[in-house]
């Protein structure tokens, strides 16, 4: 019986060919952009799931008052770790992490990247594939673990196990480092990647101002591993000590509680922990895409649904015939049945094949990531299979059920009137060109504002600047020599930081109050460079021995102090009085995500040498 159901079937595809054609692409289109959304949702719902212990895993947070607001932190004591270690045996592992800028040099090529500083046991935390080597050579704090696309990169084809690379750290120190491991994560779904892996001990030889044991620096992160996952709550109530320790060390941190985020949650939760070493999670653009697949598959049943139905009228002979030999309404419904889901099955490899070959590549392109669709996996078939089931139920039911109640003594005698009174019908196709409508009006609405990001001042000149990355002060200032040289150069600055690229924080502390903000390092130039608006005030200037405690400030900053007129007003940061000699339009420093990240950026700073612009 299924054998004949499936010849009529391939029989009903080749006498309609091009009610059929349009129904499996549309089905095909609605199903890649599902494939596109299953692989964007299983990389961001898969991060640090690889890893075994993600729930065992936890990394340091500190809830901190921020002006009266209690915000949360991934940044640490430099000390605690050896503490938490010395204080709990439940810890069964610890890593401090601290990432450092570094230049790279192996034979005539040079680059600048970074690595990640970690103590040994992080290799047994965080489950990295060693490809060669050991991960025992994390012990010596002159080796390097790499990545497999470094050992590339450097070595070519050769064995990087054993040979040296020249590594310059941003205080102008020197290391050798000897290759210990290669390690492959660029597949892994983790935002803890890296490129290089270096001895976290390295740092006390790098950094002069950095001491194991010292409560006042902090670092990028530090994370514990508990013999079972319920045991960091007994950590957690017997820390409350902690605060205090670091709050006599660090005045400006006001420190409220520790607590700790587990490795299987840090990622999902980083929107809401400041300076923490995962990225940030694209709640967003999970609801968005989303949305648009469904609206895509829904469009596409709803066109199968009228498409079949209007369609109907040239198998009524048929259904009519069949009927007369003995063909009951089950029957036919199953036949109905059968034929959806072949067509169905169909546009689902094509779908497949157009999401992982044309749409998913087009979007790894426009947003830099490397999303695959992984056909080996059970939670592959098992999404295709219910999207299979679901598709062919929601266009293939209804249709079914309507062509096979006609009655066969109608059919034959040509008395039925189809589709007159056929309200349901109607409502598909309302509700197709309602949906049709509203991914047009969504699809002019994201290019319009596209559009309008793209014409929205920022504040400052994006069009006509360039930045370039220098490894040390003596390269800057023979480079800044050259270009100076050059008549297409009209302005040249140097700072340790640039709109769009990087920010220090910093704590400004007032009369009444303490007040986080960014901050900048920029010389007397980088104002007129940028093309940013001076409101008040005066600018930086080179022969001003003053000008080394000065600052400017922007409007969103001089609203928040309440100062009625904040021109040669003064406030302290890092034991140093600053005077306010202008006041800068606001500008912005990344991009126009969302109007509360605008303006928590907006309240940043900036500085070269001892001269810097606050926010």
């Amino acid at each position: 019986m299924l054998k004949n159901y499936i010849k009529t079937s391939i029989r009903a595809f080749i006498k309609n060919p091009v009610s059929s054609f349009i129904n499996t692409i549309g089905l095909a289109a609605a199903i890649g952009c599902c494939m596109v959304v299953y692989a964007y949702l299983s990389t961001e719902f898969g991060m640090e799931k690889q890893h075994l212990n993600s729930d065992r895993v936890f990394m340091v947070t500190s809830e901190v008052n921020r002006d009266g607001d209690a915000e949360l932190y991934g940044r640490s004591p430099a000390a605690i770790g050896l503490k938490l270690q010395e204080d709990f045996p439940q810890i069964t592992h610890m890593t401090r992490i601290e990432d450092r800028s570094i230049i790279v040099k192996r034979d005539e090529n040079v680059f600048r990247e970074w690595t990640r500083m970690v103590d040994p046991d992080f290799l047994k935390m965080l489950d990295f594939e060693l490809i060669k080597g050991t991960y025992s050579c994390l012990k010596d704090r002159n080796a390097v673990i790499i990545t497999e696309k470094m050992a590339t990169k450097y070595f070519g084809d050769e064995d990087p196990i054993g040979q040296t690379i020249s590594a310059r750290f941003s205080s102008g120190i020197k290391a050798q480092l000897t290759v210990g491991g290669i390690l492959k994560i660029d597949d892994m779904k983790t935002t803890l990647g890296f490129p290089f892996l270096t001895n976290f001990e390295l740092l006390e030889i790098v950094d002069e101002e950095y001491k194991a044991a010292d409560w006042s620096k902090n670092i990028d992160g530090t994370f514990v591993m508990v013999d079972e996952a319920s045991q960091i709550n007994t950590i957690t109530e017997q820390i409350k000590d902690y605060p205090a320790i670091i709050n006599s060390a660090q005045a400006y941190w006001n420190v409220l509680e520790l607590t700790f985020e587990p490795l299987a949650t840090l990622y999902h939760r980083s929107n809401d922990i400041r300076w923490d070493v995962s990225g940030e999670s694209d709640k967003e653009g999970h609801i968005i895409l989303s949305i648009i697949a469904l609206l895509m598959l829904v469009l596409a049943c709803l066109n199968y649904l009228n498409i079949a139905i209007s369609s109907a009228v040239k198998r009524l002979k048929e259904i009519g015939i069949r009927k007369v030999i003995g063909a009951n309404r089950s029957r036919l419904i199953m036949q109905f049945m059968i034929e959806n889901v072949m067509l169905t099955a169909i546009a689902m490899v094509m779908g497949t094949i157009i999401g992982a070959t044309l749409f998913l590549p087009g979007l790894n392109n426009l947003f830099d990531t490397n999303m695959t669709i992984s056909i080996m996996s059970l939670e592959f078939y098992g999404f295709v299979a219910g999207l299979l089931l679901v598709t062919a139920i929601a266009s293939g039911a209804y249709p079914a059920l309507y062509i096979s109640k006609f009655q066969v003594v109608s059919i034959l005698k040509g008395k039925l009137l189809f589709g007159r009174r056929n309200i349901l019908s109607k409502v598909f196709m309302t509700l197709q060109f309602i949906i049709a409508c509203i991914t047009v009006v969504c699809g002019i609405f994201f290019t319009l504002n596209t559009e309008y990001t793209e014409k929205r001042t920022t504040g400052y000149d994006k069009e006509n600047t360039m930045m370039i990355r220098m490894p040390d002060i003596e390269t800057l200032r023979a480079f800044e020599n050259r270009l100076d040289q050059l008549p297409q150069v009209e302005s040249l600055s140097a700072g340790n930081h640039h709109l769009g690229w990087g920010l220090a924080s910093s704590v400004v502390d007032l009369p009444d109050r303490k007040l986080e903000t960014r901050r900048m390092d920029v010389d007397e130039r980088y104002i007129a460079t940028m093309v940013l608006t001076l409101k008040e005030g005066r600018d930086f200037k080179q022969d001003f021995e003053t000008d080394k405690t000065a600052v400017i400030i922007n409007e969103t900053f001089a609203q928040n102090l309440e100062w009625e007129d904040p021109i040669r007003k003064t406030f302290r940061f890092d034991s140093v009085q600053y005077t306010v000699i202008g006041v800068l339009e606001d500008f912005n420093y990344f991009s126009f995500w969302s109007e509360s990240r605008r303006r928590r950026r907006e309240q940043g700073a900036g500085h070269q040498s001892h001269r810097w612009t606050a926010e």
